[in-house]
Order: structure tokens, then sequence, then C-alpha cells
């Protein structure tokens, strides 16, 4: 690939917030894996840093149209 090629970002969410989850094991084995390719910026989340709330807010995301009243989902929502 040429140098001024942006790099593709991924995210690996770990989705699963669990006592005991195995989702760690694997996520943390692909972020590390993603992290050895020259053109690829890997984040790992884990939705245990974002205690986001469901269905609390009296608007859908959809009609909220990205002005969120938690703090946490606009946390969660501001990430690239």
């Amino acid at each position: 690939m040429h140098a001024s090629v942006n790099p593709i970002n991924i995210k690996i969410i770990l989705g699963s917030t669990r006592q005991g989850r195995f989702s760690e094991k694997p996520g943390q084995w692909i972020f590390e894996e993603a992290q050895k390719l020259d053109q690829v910026a890997a984040d790992l989340l884990d939705l245990r840093d974002y205690p986001v709330p469901f269905f609390d807010s009296a608007k859908s995301p959809a009609m909220a149209q990205g002005t969120y009243e938690n703090e946490t989902v606009q946390k969660w929502a501001a990430l690239d």
C-alpha cells in the first residue's frame, strides 16, 4: 500500500459484560494481531467501560439525531 493511504480503523468490541465472560480472550488476541498490521488502527472497546442504559431515554436513538441526554451515551457516541 502507498504510505499516504489512511489506515483502516477497526473497533473490537467486547460485547459481554457478564462475570467470567470469554470474550476478553479472543478480543485481546484480535486486538494484538490487528496492531501488527501496518495499515490498521485498532481500538479495543469494553462495554464494561460504557455502562450504557437501555431504553431509559424519552427519545429513541434515531430521533435523538446525535444529541443524547445521558453522559455515558454521549461518551460512547463520541468514539470514532
